[in-house]
């Protein structure tokens, strides 16, 4: 699973195969956001989040406390995650 999305929770690649080392996805979240992700040699390089309208997120990356993020219509958070996913 690539992404996980409920309500205003985001999960970003909760369940992934370990031989999955590159990959890279953008897909809508139920929250309004396009999120974007982009990973490397197992490893987390770039979360990005396009909000389409109006919302509340709260973000998790592999290893990081969960996130809450407030974004307009057009705004656009970028972060890389420092942990590995596997």
């Amino acid at each position: 699973m690539l992404l996980y999305s409920e309500g205003e929770r985001i999960v970003i690649c909760p369940a992934i195969p370990a031989s999955w080392k590159t990959l890279s996805f953008t897909l809508r979240a139920e929250s309004g956001v396009l999120v974007t992700v982009a990973m490397k040699d197992g490893r987390l390089d770039r979360v990005r989040l396009e909000a389409l309208r109006d919302t509340r997120v709260v973000l998790e990356c592999p290893r990081e406390d969960p996130l809450e993020i407030r974004l307009q219509k057009g705004d656009v958070y970028e972060r890389v995650c420092p942990d590995t996913v596997n």
